[in-house]
């Protein structure tokens, strides 16, 4: 498990990684458009393995491929959540709210 800390807004806004567990300590930073690269394109072959196991599951009613197609597609659906979420702007806590001082 990680840490997703995203810093900013703009175009120079990155993503700062946080490692726990085995990672403990270590910080990886992403620029915002790399973030964003690397995010599609996990995105788009994980999306392409999953219409191949379908294909390959109509074509020979394996139901095994069924099965592997099922689980990656849920896998594919939280990576999507996920990197959508990292994308979203932070809202302001309790205590931004109270004193407008402290907004970003």
């Amino acid at each position: 498990m990680s840490t997703l800390i995203v810093h900013g807004d703009s175009p120079e806004a990155f993503v700062e990684n946080v490692g726990h567990y085995l990672r403990a300590g270590q910080r990886l930073i992403y620029s915002r458009n790399r973030w964003i690269a690397g995010g599609v394109i996990s995105i788009i072959v994980l999306s392409i393995f999953v219409l191949v196991l379908l294909y390959a599951f109509f074509v020979t009613a394996s139901p095994g491929f069924a099965v592997w197609s099922v689980l990656l597609g849920g896998f594919l659906a939280f990576s999507v959540y996920v990197f959508w979420w990292s994308l979203t702007p932070p809202r302001p806590t309790e205590t931004q709210e109270r004193i407008p001082s402290l907004r970003p």
